[in-house]
């Protein structure tokens, strides 16, 4: 499940592609379409202007089905891509949410799995911040979500110490206000206190261990490094596990790419990143052109994985064979996880004394990430023919 996240466009990372003038525009085209909805029949979509900061939840649900209506299935992200001396942009689906909202606005958990976009000091919005989404991921994006979702859970329900010692959920630290599909963390009396094992910006808990992010139309591998490396960026979080799935090619009998890869700090005295693995495993190989894009070097974005590093699960793999999982290590989700306080006050951590048998590295079953990713796009496609998809 993935839970609502905002970006702040003051931010470095976000006001680099120039989105504050970007809004002015689109505020404005969001006041001409509210100009003109007398012309359509039937009820009409305002945004919201805030007299008190806040955002009523009625507001959020309209604007919601506003963004399904508009864009479907096809909602895609802010993109600006250069090619020698041209540069591309590619617009991004925004709804106006509302004007004048409080800078200090955050997404509640009810509004997953909606990503928002806050601008303030716009001239519609005056003294607060307009407030868009940007973008709502579909059904393919949730049942890849879900299936890791369901594996994770397997395991912290298999290991008692994984239930005792850490939470699970979207707060794996403050990289400019944008949150993962899901991390794993220590519970905040368990957090190393021997360190900055505190994220300010989540209410001090503590920073995630392992992070993962799977992307379907919204990212591409350029961008999902470009995180991850913001992720990786604190001493604590050790481990992000990224998924990308392409859509299936309608003229090769709908077959489709698919690879996930792990990056990691496998040596525990070092912040050294590596790739830990990385697994072509959709129905076709992985073309020489994405594998470019998860390769090409740039000091802004994680270390890219070599050709070589890229290993095939087979297609017609159905069972968990050791060629169609990866592994990730328990080491690096245990890193400097204390247990309770022992006689003195001292506060040993959690891996210097783990016993044979109390818990196993996490397996992930590829091909039943496969099957659930299938299995979404024949359910979206039996709606889109009986008229109710997107």
């Amino acid at each position: 499940m993935d839970l609502a996240t905002v970006v702040r466009s003051k931010n470095s990372w976000d006001a680099a592609f120039g989105l504050q003038e970007e809004a002015k525009k689109w505020v404005q085209q969001e006041e001409e379409r509210s100009n003109m909805s007398y012309l359509t029949p039937g009820p009409s979509y305002e945004h919201y202007v805030s007299q008190n900061g806040k955002v009523p939840p009625k507001q959020f649900q309209e604007a919601f089905v506003e963004f399904g209506n508009r864009y479907g299935g096809r909602a895609r992200g802010f993109k600006v891509t250069t090619t020698g001396t041209k540069t591309t942009t590619v617009e991004p689906s925004v709804v106006l949410v509302a004007t004048r909202v409080s800078e200090d606005w955050e997404p509640t958990e009810d509004m997953d799995p909606a990503r928002f976009l806050l601008v303030p000091e716009l001239a519609a919005s005056k003294n607060g911040a307009a407030l868009f989404i940007t973008y709502m991921p579909g059904p393919e994006h949730g049942s890849i979500d879900g299936a890791f979702s369901d594996l994770l859970g397997a395991w912290r329900r298999r290991f008692p110490i994984l239930q005792k010692y850490f939470a699970t959920g979207q707060s794996s630290g403050g990289y400019g206000h944008f949150q993962p599909n899901r991390s794993i963390y220590p519970r905040k009396k368990f957090r190393d206190r021997a360190g900055r094992d505190i994220d300010k910006r989540k209410k001090g808990l503590a920073y995630s261990r392992l992070v993962w992010e799977v992307e379907y139309k919204n990212r591409d591998p350029v961008e999902i490094r470009q995180r991850g490396k913001r992720y990786l960026s604190n001493n604590y979080t050790r481990l992000f596990l990224a998924a990308k799935f392409y859509e299936p090619d309608e003229n090769n009998d709908y077959k489709y790419e698919a690879a996930i890869v792990l990056w990691g700090k496998v040596t525990p005295s070092s912040n050294d990143i590596s790739v830990v693995d990385a697994v072509s495993f959709g129905t076709i190989d992985l073309s020489d052109d994405h594998k470019n894009d998860f390769f090409e070097h740039r000091r802004d974005r994680l270390l890219g994985v070599s050709l070589d590093q890229w290993r095939q699960c087979p297609a017609n793999e159905s069972v968990a064979a050791a060629s169609s999982t990866i592994t990730i290590p328990y080491s690096g989700v245990l890193y400097k996880v204390t247990k309770e306080p022992q006689v003195g006050g001292n506060r040993p951590y959690l891996l210097d004394g783990i016993e044979d048998g109390e818990i196993e590295d996490l397996t992930i079953d590829l091909p039943y990430l496969r099957q659930q990713f299938e299995n979404a796009l024949d359910d979206d496609d039996e709606d889109s023919d009986d008229g109710t998809g997107d």
